[in-house]
């Protein structure tokens, strides 16, 4: 399916930007980065990014590397800009979002996300809502679960499982790239045999095992992500409130969301709280914890799983995260709970009760990790997949 151009043309799209430096953000930098040369002799590539971001976590360096790889283009994310219109209470506002500003933006973005998506061999989609921008049919799209987690546990997931099922958003999209078979079994019938599942992977780089911590008389308990109800950031605070009355216990939380507001509240003023850290800076909150607890059900890569475990953290998480990485399971790397206080609470205490053993053997996951899920290899296969797809 080569164009007349001398490369293939292939365009990532993601609806945030680069310099936020979440899990996507992260995974997309790593995918570059990971690339071998020679691919850059057969493959142009182009990054479509928000130009709006309310935090930056990364530095500015990493981003002028990426351009010496590939090109870089924000487009207007009308949304985000529009919020101080939308959110304001007089009448005039309302009118002046909904009726004029809002479409005008609207269409400027969507003018230039088409003509850039169109023009493309292939399409990466980290949201998969830009596959309705893509017009041409010779275009490949690639759709992902970067955004979308299935699930059953509400009824806004149980209809959009209904709707991506039956082939009812979305239509655009020819393949899809999910990071577990559980993910893939929610995929149109239609789409199941061209689609792949292909695990995320660890920056080894930077996260490994730097530092002993097991003659520490406190233990160190850790939450990397948003702020959310979905991520359980609440049960994260209500279950490790619960583990001070019998432990000593300290709670570091990373992450920035509409739940804050909770670490504002007297009952939970001991909790250690940054909204953003460096790379450098998570690597060392990891190695200086002993577990990682995440209570998420709306997460579908795990990246920060797989950081932690690589950092010698004993990861507690959301039972709805079994089946993400079978191997780590199978090994007894990655621990489970429910999604609620009391059964976060009760495998916190086990956990506390034998923290002796459990810093003695952080390395040997660490290990298992780096060697198994670096970037490198799962970049590969990810250019292998889309290779295969070019005729």
């Amino acid at each position: 399916m080569m164009n007349q151009r001398d490369k293939l043309k292939i365009s990532i799209a993601i609806n945030s930007n680069l310099l936020l430096g979440g899990g996507g953000e992260r995974t997309l930098i790593n995918y570059i980065l990971s690339i071998p040369e020679s691919y850059f002799e057969i493959f142009d590539i182009q990054i479509l990014q928000t130009g709006y971001y309310d935090r930056i976590r990364l530095n500015r360096s990493i981003i002028d590397d990426l351009r010496e790889k590939v090109t870089i283009l924000d487009f207007p994310d009308y949304e985000e800009r529009l919020k101080r219109y939308k959110d304001r209470n007089s009448l005039f506002s309302i009118i002046l979002y909904r009726a004029f500003l809002q479409r005008i933006l609207e269409r400027g973005t969507v003018k230039r996300l088409k003509s850039q998506l169109s023009d493309s061999d292939i399409v990466y989609l980290f949201h998969n809502g830009f596959s309705k921008y893509v017009s041409s049919n010779k275009t490949v799209v690639i759709g992902t679960l970067h955004e979308w987690q299935p699930n059953t546990l509400s009824l806004a997931g149980r209809i959009q499982n209904f709707l991506v099922g039956h082939n009812l958003v979305w239509r655009r999209v020819n393949i899809f790239h999910a990071t577990t078979q559980r993910g893939f079994e929610y995929l149109p019938k239609c789409k199941k045999e061209n689609s792949f599942v292909l695990r995320s992977g660890i920056d080894t780089e930077n996260f490994c095992l730097l530092t002993d911590e097991s003659n520490q008389p406190q233990i160190k308990v850790l939450y990397v992500g948003r702020m959310l109800p979905c991520k359980g950031a609440n049960i994260v605070l209500k279950a490790v409130n619960m583990l001070r009355n019998s432990v000593d216990v300290e709670l570091t939380v990373i992450g920035s969301g509409e739940m804050e507001q909770l670490l504002e509240q007297g009952r939970y003023n001991w909790v250690k709280h940054y909204p953003n850290v460096s790379i450098l800076e998570l690597v060392s909150y990891y190695n200086s914890s002993d577990i990682f607890l995440f209570p998420s059900q709306c997460d579908n890569f795990g990246l920060v799983v797989l950081e932690s475990v690589a950092c010698g953290c004993y990861p507690i998480l959301d039972e709805s995260m079994k089946g993400f990485f079978p191997d780590l399971e199978e090994r007894g790397y990655l621990h489970f709970a429910s999604h609620n206080s009391e059964a976060v609470f009760n495998r916190l205490k086990e956990a506390a009760d034998n923290i002796g053993a459990i810093r003695a053997t952080r390395g040997e996951a660490s290990e298992y990790v780096r060697e198994h899920y670096s970037w490198s290899n799962v970049t590969n296969e990810l250019l292998g997949q889309i290779v295969s797809r070019i005729n």
